[in-house]
């Protein structure tokens, strides 16, 4: 059974509000996504990574994966319009290479802190119920507006995703066969894939310290990381 990683780099990081897509700022002289990268190479249990990646910025990805001996690197694709195009891309470009049972993996390069465990957790339980996606509960007063009127909603009811997901091969591209262009809009996110089909998701508890750099704060947070050695501290 092959493990593949597509790890998506193809955002142009407006919010952070650098003239740098946030993917390839370097902390450290390391672009972030090297860290994501090495955090999949390393691991026993990835057998391919794939990327997708911002156009232009190609050959400056794949100069930096041979710096670092990103030996499972299998391919880099160009990103699509959104998120979620850009993995159905990536994974068009391999589905005929991979065995039904094989499990797909879908990351974001600008979450550069994830963990074994959750990566293993996903897989497991991609393996078991087919589709698996990370999560934390919600520890803030969180709040609904639509046309200006305020509801608080129960904070127990309600959870944050984050990546990985995780995914058979088969059932991914079951579901993605049957996405029309007129319902592209309507997926936020790659988990948005199953729970607009019907399907249950599993959930696997995520980490805080697995966020994605967004914005400026989130850059200045990552860099914390970094000094006090808190990042990819399982490698």
């Amino acid at each position: 059974m092959n493990r593949v990683a597509i790890i998506t780099a193809g955002g142009i990081g407006s919010r952070t509000n650098q003239n740098i897509p946030k993917q390839f700022l370097s902390v450290n002289d390391k672009p972030i996504i090297l860290y994501t990268l090495l955090n999949f190479q390393n691991h026993p249990n990835i057998d391919k990574i794939v990327v997708v990646c911002l156009k232009g910025w190609e050959e400056y990805l794949l100069a930096h994966c041979k710096q670092y001996n990103i030996t499972k690197l299998y391919k880099i694709v160009e990103g699509g319009e959104t998120n979620f195009l850009s993995i159905k891309k990536a994974f068009d470009s391999i589905k005929s290479d991979f065995n039904d049972n094989d499990i797909l993996i879908v990351h974001d390069g600008n979450r550069p802190c994830t963990n074994y465990e959750i990566i293993d957790e996903c897989i497991n339980v991609a393996k078991r119920d087919n589709f698996a996606v990370s999560y934390l509960p919600t520890n803030e007063v969180v709040y609904e507006i639509i046309n200006g009127k305020q509801k608080e909603l129960n904070r127990d009811n309600v959870f944050r995703t984050q990546t990985p997901h995780a995914v058979k091969f088969k059932i991914c591209e079951e579901l993605l066969s049957k996405v029309q262009k007129d319902e592209v809009k309507l997926f936020t996110g790659f988990c948005s894939l199953f729970s607009h089909f019907g399907y249950d998701i599993s959930f696997v508890r995520g980490s805080e310290k697995n966020f994605k750099i967004t914005y400026k704060d989130d850059i200045d947070l990552f860099k914390g990381l970094v000094k006090i050695g808190g990042v990819n501290e399982n490698l």
